[in-house]
């Protein structure tokens, strides 16, 4: 009897572990998307500094709750300079 058991409850915990990882993906996929939606990099408050993001609302910058940042002001785009050694 366990010689058709053990077969069963592999192959059933075998397809719960690869849906749980299809699952996963699919919610990341989401929320990669929503966050690709985020306006911060294209904000003229934006500074791309890792201590300070944005100068008006630095803790919620490149998060979810900036999406409808009130204080969003389109920015123009920055000219690349080299570094400077």
């Amino acid at each position: 009897m366990i010689q058709f058991l053990c077969p069963i409850i592999i192959w059933l915990m075998m397809t719960g572990f690869f849906t749980a990882v299809c699952y996963a993906f699919s919610d990341s996929i989401e929320l990669l998307k929503k966050l690709h939606g985020v306006p911060c990099d294209r904000c003229y408050y934006f500074t791309g500094h890792e201590q300070l993001k944005c100068a008006v609302h630095p803790c919620t910058a490149l998060t979810e709750a900036a999406m409808d940042c009130p204080d969003f002001v389109q920015a123009t785009p920055r000219p690349i300079s080299p570094h400077k050694s």
